[in-house]
């Protein structure tokens, strides 16, 4: 018998904030370890400590994707997300993805001065979109840099429970 080919390498890695037990997923990412050293951060393999710099992942855009918990806005009622803000840097904006009920997801671009100072960008979702539970996720646009200060949804909430 004979036998040949190639095999493929993924790499995966999880952190986890212990103040909040939010998970991150890292992928592509091939280190055993992460440290902090000050201000900056190193990878560390068997063939040695790498700083973890740049605006590229050798080359290609780094593209990145934030998604937050499911919540009710502590309301049990059917809501309407009439606008979302998003306070922080971005570079060439950011793809914001609404999610109702963990049913069919809906993406919006942000609006607003992508120049890199910290300041309000705005997304407007559809009218028809319902739902007990929200999910929103982040994704960068082209790998620009972006640094998020926090997310915040303008809710209608309707005189229907469920």
């Amino acid at each position: 018998a004979e036998g040949g080919g190639l095999t493929s390498v993924t790499y995966e890695s999880y952190a986890i904030n212990l103040t909040t037990g939010a998970v991150t997923h890292y992928t592509d990412y091939p280190f055993d370890n992460v440290i902090r050293f000050g201000d900056r951060f190193f990878g560390v393999k068997k063939d040695g400590m790498y700083e973890l710099v740049g605006d590229t992942d050798n080359g290609e855009p780094i593209n990145a994707e934030i998604t937050t918990f499911m919540t009710d806005f502590n309301v049990e009622n059917l809501k309407r997300v009439q606008w979302l803000y998003l306070f922080g840097r971005l570079g060439e904006g950011m793809d914001v993805t609404v999610t109702p009920d963990e049913g069919v997801s809906y993406t919006y671009q942000t609006v607003g001065a992508y120049d890199g100072t910290m300041r309000m960008h705005r997304a407007k979702p559809g009218r028809g979109i319902k739902g007990t539970y929200y999910s929103f996720t982040l994704k960068n646009v082209s790998g620009s840099m972006f640094e998020v200060d926090r997310l915040e949804a303008i809710v209608d909430t309707t005189t229907r429970a469920f």
